[in-house]
């Protein structure tokens, strides 16, 4: 390899370019099939509902999904801050859902219902995202070099695990030897793959992580641009769109705090802008801070505990399976480009260290699974930044193992959405029949402290609609919420004694029992009337 041309090192200087430049046809269109990917699964479920079905508009099983459909309806009537009812405590408003607020009241206006709009919603946000995408990766790499396979490779690109998830597919490897062995753990790590946020094309289908995705990677080329000619005005935009995105999701709050206090350690050791790094940081960290400070306080206001539930550690071997090729690049590039490097190399490693440092800090963080937000961004412009210092353009054979590394969870992502969106009777989370509308129908009439008692599962396709309180609906939300799970185990399998003193114990007025639960034996539960029984359960409300 000869020597890095010193041109190279950054690019082009400022007066040569401008980050709002034209973009070029080809780019608006790609953000356009981005935009239309986002509904293929909505579309899909839509078209494969068989007459006497309903569509639900909501084509996942995730509990997330059942609270931000709860959330929708709820904040109707409640605003942007709504009690929780996911649990049955008494509580005051307290959760802040300013999105579903949002998107519940362009569903109220145009007489839509919510996931319509949540719908549409994120193909906005997939074309928007795209192209500030494609903004971004021009900006930083010189001279156009390689922006569009970057662009891609971020858009739509995969890591190893993938090909884990691939293989685990297949019996023969799932049931046998050391390899199955492997590709099992693994596969349980997770990998990114198994994460709705790690990679954009996930997010890609998800309107909630679309829109952080959005406001994060805009946060931090807000912060960037301040640090580049600083001004009031600049750190204030930057400020105002961290302080908008804690609001938002709060754990966002400490990625961007960890990002901006690398990039502020590298500035004072390289001797780049480091008074506007600092004044920067200080204004959006300041503007993080007060908005979870006045979370929290409206949070203990509300009578609730803060929620103890905690995700899986992130491991190093899923940030290493997620780019390998990226990191390849970046390890073989790095010791000729560093030494060079100024204000852009700071800012692109300080995002990159940062993000990586919150990733493997679960044992003092606790939400560590969270830190990888657009990660992909800044490895994967190092990665071209990096590559074609040397190389004036990507060779078919690095295309070829790039194309292969990086299709492969994509195209699993694909088919998995394929077969999830395809009508199954037994999923009324997507389809709901007569027999599903009925029960939902009746239940409207409960108040807004009736509680709702069923198996956990069955919460998912009645919370979004029930107007009252759910017993124990959702692991994060739910107080107590392993020992709840367990006490209601023990009520559906308890005597009729057992069950008349839960339900008054934990004033329950609507209980729904599966057919699976033998609906019949609770007939001799006293003060309990079956209101409608079928195929795929009973419910029965609790009467003095």
């Amino acid at each position: 390899m000869h020597e890095p041309k010193a041109a190279s090192a950054e690019s082009p200087a400022p007066a040569a370019r401008a980050f709002f430049a034209p973009l070029p046809l080809s780019v608006w269109l790609a953000a356009l099939c981005a935009a239309l990917l986002h509904l293929f699964p909505v579309l899909h479920a839509l078209v494969s509902t068989p007459e006497g079905f309903e569509f639900t508009g909501n084509v996942t099983v995730s509990p997330d999904y059942m609270q931000y459909r709860a959330w929708m309806r709820q904040s109707q009537e409640s605003g942007p801050f709504v009690e929780n009812r996911f649990t049955a405590e008494p509580n005051a408003p307290h959760l802040p859902v300013f999105f579903y607020w949002g998107v519940g009241a362009a569903a109220g206006v145009l007489d839509l219902a919510p996931e319509w709009v949540y719908a549409v919603a994120g193909s906005v946000f997939a074309l928007l995202l795209s192209l500030l995408l494609f903004l971004t990766v021009r900006w930083f790499l010189p001279g156009g070099r390689g922006v569009w396979w970057v662009f891609l490779a971020i858009l739509l690109g995969g890591g190893l695990g993938g090909h884990l998830k691939v293989l685990n597919q297949w019996a023969a490897v799932r049931e046998g030897g050391i390899l199955g062995r492997v590709v099992g753990a693994v596969n349980d790590a997770p990998v990114f793959e198994s994460y709705r946020s790690h990679y954009l094309f996930k997010s890609l289908f998800d309107s909630h992580f679309l829109l952080l995705w959005l406001l994060t990677l805009a946060s931090l080329l807000a912060f960037y641009f301040a640090l580049r000619r600083f001004s009031v005005a600049r750190a204030a935009l930057a400020a105002g769109l961290c302080g908008l995105i804690t609001l938002l999701h709060v754990y966002e709050a400490f990625t961007l705090a960890a990002v901006f206090a690398m990039v502020v350690f590298l500035c004072f050791r390289r001797g780049q802008a480091t008074g506007a790094a600092l004044r920067t940081a200080a204004a959006c960290c300041a503007a993080m801070g007060s908005v979870l400070l006045a979370l929290f306080l409206v949070q203990r206001s509300s009578g609730l505990p803060l929620p103890d539930w905690t995700p899986e550690e992130m491991p190093f071997a899923s940030l290493a399976l997620a780019f390998p090729l990226a990191w390849l690049a970046i390890t073989f590039g790095f010791g000729r480009w560093w030494p060079n490097a100024g204000l852009e190399g700071c800012f692109l490693m300080g995002w990159l260290l940062g993000s990586v440092l919150l990733s493997l800090s679960g044992p003092y963080f606790p939400y560590a699974d969270r830190a990888p937000m657009a990660l992909a961004i800044p490895v994967w412009i190092l990665a071209g930044l990096l590559w074609h210092r040397e190389r004036e353009r990507l060779g078919a054979a690095q295309g070829l193992c790039l194309a292969a590394v990086l299709a492969v969870s994509p195209a699993y992502e694909f088919q998995r959405l394929w077969k999830a969106t395809r009508f199954d009777p037994a999923a009324p989370t997507t389809f709901l029949d007569a027999e599903h509308r009925e029960t939902l129908e009746r239940l409207r009439s409960a108040g807004p402290r009736d509680v709702l008692l069923c198996d956990y599962r069955e919460y998912r396709w009645l919370a979004p609609e029930y107007p009252g309180v759910l017993h124990h609906g959702h692991f994060f939300l739910t107080v107590n919420f392993e020992r709840k799970s367990k006490a209601v185990e023990r009520f559906f399998a308890g005597s009729t004694e057992e069950r008349a003193a839960f339900l008054a114990a934990h004033g329950v007025r609507f209980l729904f029992v599966t057919r699976a639960q033998d609906p019949a034996s609770f007939a001799a539960v006293p003060g309990l009337v079956e209101l409608q029984s079928g195929r795929h359960g009973s419910l029965f409300e609790v009467r003095p």
